[in-house]
């Protein structure tokens, strides 16, 4: 009896400190200013999203190309805005670590190209507070169970 309320204990725990830290995916802002894209380069997370802007503006497009982006560098599928300037902003969440290079189709040759690195996404670790407020967690509901074993309340809810 006394091993089964210890593992829900343990169980409820585990679960609080799987749940504490979640790993949230940002967003990246590249703008294109200009005859170039800013950042050009940038390092960004698995999940993450990144959202060009201002495509419209001297008839930009994003298209993804081969890497490493070159003022020969030509379309290869992965990802497109379509028609030069027919969007204003484009987003493209990138879920798997590694070298992804893009250009701007009207303007590739004068150099608009960019390139991101995608990291793998690292387990999310709780901060000291997060520790603390499991910690509490746990302690809490172990008295709580120690009261209701006390009490004789527990053995009646695990029969």
């Amino acid at each position: 009896m006394k091993n089964r309320w210890l593992s829900r204990i343990a169980a409820i725990g585990g679960a609080l400190s799987l749940a504490a830290a979640p790993s949230i995916a940002e967003t990246h802002i590249v703008t294109a200013s200009g005859f170039e894209f800013s950042p050009d380069t940038i390092t960004i997370t698995e999940g993450d999203t990144i959202m060009w802007t201002d495509l419209s503006g001297l008839s930009h497009n994003v298209v993804s190309t081969d890497c490493p982006a070159t003022v020969a560098s030509v379309a290869n599928g992965d990802f497109s805005s379509g028609i030069p300037g027919a969007v204003d902003t484009y987003s493209v969440v990138f879920g798997s670590a590694g070298t992804v290079c893009y250009v701007c189709e009207p303007h590739g040759a004068i150099g608009m190209f960019g390139t991101i690195t995608v990291e793998a996404a690292t387990a999310p670790v709780p901060t000291m507070g997060e520790w603390g407020l499991i910690t509490m967690s746990v302690l809490l509901l172990g008295f709580g169970a120690f009261q209701l074993k006390r009490r004789g309340t527990l053995a009646a809810v695990n029969s």
